[in-house]
This record gives C-alpha cells, structure tokens and sequence, in this order.
C-alpha cells in the first residue's frame, strides 16, 4: 500500500487537507484492509466519504492505476541490461 499512500495524500493535500490529515486518512483505510479478510484498500479509499469530498472517482481510480508506475519499465530494464 505504501505507493499508494503516497499518491492519495499528494492528491488530497492539492485538494486542501494538511499532509498529516490526508496521512491519517489513507493509513486508516490501509489498516482497514489488511485487518480484513477481504479487505480492499481501493474499496475503502472509494467508500471514505472525507475522500470522495476532496476527489473523484475519476481521480482516485487513477491513483491505482498501475501503467502510470510501469511506464518507463523497459526504459529501467534496458539501463541496467536487465532483458539481456
């Protein structure tokens, strides 16, 4: 969750929260999840309504979005000689 974390509290301090609320927020909802057994971390960020004041679906469903991390993968692979 960690990644995540990070790009949910830039994006709701951009939209008004201290860091250390927008922190708390998304730690509560990581927890939450993993103290779950079927615990969803996105489900409890979608459903957090202090969330879904500050930014939309469109917003949150970006944060997980995995191609904005794995964009420049063959980039980094081809630095390091990682494919060859």
């Amino acid at each position: 969750y960690e990644r995540y974390d990070e790009i949910d509290i830039e994006k709701l301090v951009i939209s008004g929260l201290s860091r250390e609320e927008a922190y708390k927020i998304v730690q509560e909802n990581a927890l939450l999840a993993l103290d779950e057994d079927d615990g969803n971390f996105k489900n409890n960020i979608l459903n957090d309504k202090r969330i879904k004041d500050l930014l939309s679906v469109e917003e949150i469903d970006k944060c997980f979005d995995l191609h904005s991390y794995l964009n420049n993968i063959d980039y980094i692979y081809n630095k390091f000689d990682f494919l060859n």
